[in-house]
């Protein structure tokens, strides 16, 4: 069997048969996990039956044809349900559903269902506003950086004078979830013995059940492409594209690209630094399904972060297309080679 097979009706008439307890959406069937036993987080899409776990699925694979989920929903056998959902006659000896794990169900699921567990986090009083005057030496830095005080303000980055740190935070639907602090001093005290104290450049305070989350992630609500870069002044240059997300390093994680799937975009600009070639190849090669696009550093910028943002447009628009097998090379030059 194919999956241009697949019957939704059948489907519906199983779930039905089986006395599943279940929510129901304009795209999916919405069940309660058996596995993390999270309520409203297993989805199965009702056009081709494929199914996924927002909560465990992304890190566990606990995702891909229906049969699995159900089997595990009702405690029957998998052979059990394919025979409810195919019927023998349809089963051909070595014939098989194909079906892939991305997408993640589409444009028209629940924006809330992405919503992790705790309700959200409170700016410790000591960060400040762009509005306040202790902000000013945040200012200062952002300014020598290329960023406004209307754009820090929009994206609503704060100063922690006591850590001497711009804070520039995770907000999901409006709700913080996290932030990642960025040391505007010297990173390295030497002492007058001799010894050298080095302090963090970077700091990122995520609660674990937010680990899947992006920088700036509401920007991707409404927008058909994500522009994904590895920090937050990467992304802030980026600002002129929209959906410009970071995802505060090249190790993009699979459950990252998870969520950011979930928008439902249709294109994804990778916009990671010239020495990231693997990590580009990698984020290619799981998010085949989309239309991929490469972005260069322009000439004689050191990353996006060193651009205008309108030299960071333009970089966007000039996006090289790729596909998943694209092979980059970087040399110390640097330059990228495409074989």
């Amino acid at each position: 069997m194919h999956a241009s097979d697949f019957d939704p009706d059948v489907l519906r008439k199983v779930i039905d048969t089986l006395g599943l307890e279940k929510r129901e959406g304009s795209v999916s069937y919405i069940f309660t996990c058996p596995r993390c036993s999270k309520a409203r987080k297993l989805y199965i899409r009702k056009r081709d039956g494929r199914f996924i776990c927002f909560r465990c699925g992304p890190e566990t694979g606990f995702q891909g044809r229906p049969e699995y989920a159900l089997a595990e929903l009702s405690g029957r056998s998998v052979a059990e349900i394919q025979n409810m959902l195919y019927g023998e006659e349809r089963l051909e000896e070595g014939s098989y559903i194909q079906l892939t794990i991305r997408d993640f169900l589409g444009i028209d699921e629940e924006v809330e269902e992405i919503e992790p567990d705790h309700p959200g986090l409170e700016w410790p009083p000591w960060h400040y506003t762009p509005s306040d005057p202790q902000f000013a030496a945040g200012l200062k830095y952002l300014e020598s950086r290329g960023i406004s005080r209307e754009l820090a303000e929009e994206y609503g980055i704060r100063y922690n004078p006591i850590e001497r740190r711009v804070v520039f935070p995770m907000f999901v639907n409006g709700v913080l979830r996290g932030w990642q602090s960025r040391y505007i001093g010297n990173t390295q005290i030497e002492y007058e013995d001799g010894t050298v104290k080095e302090i963090p450049k970077a700091i990122t305070y995520r609660p674990k059940s937010s680990e899947s989350f992006v920088m700036f992630q509401d920007r991707l609500s409404g927008s058909k492409h994500c522009v994904l870069t590895e920090g937050p002044v990467d992304a802030i240059k980026m600002h002129l594209c929209g959906g410009n997300v970071a995802a505060l390093g090249k190790g993009v994680t699979p459950a990252q690209l998870a969520t950011i799937a979930q928008y439902g975009i249709r294109k994804l600009y990778i916009g990671f630094d010239s020495d990231a070639a693997n990590d580009i190849m990698r984020v290619a090669k799981e998010m085949w399904e989309y239309e991929l696009y490469r972005i260069h550093v322009p000439s004689g910028r050191q990353d996006l972060g060193d651009c205008t943002l309108e030299e960071g447009f333009q970089a966007f628009q000039e996006a090289e297309r790729i596909t998943p097998t694209t092979l980059f090379i970087y040399t110390k030059a640097p330059a990228w080679m495409r074989l």
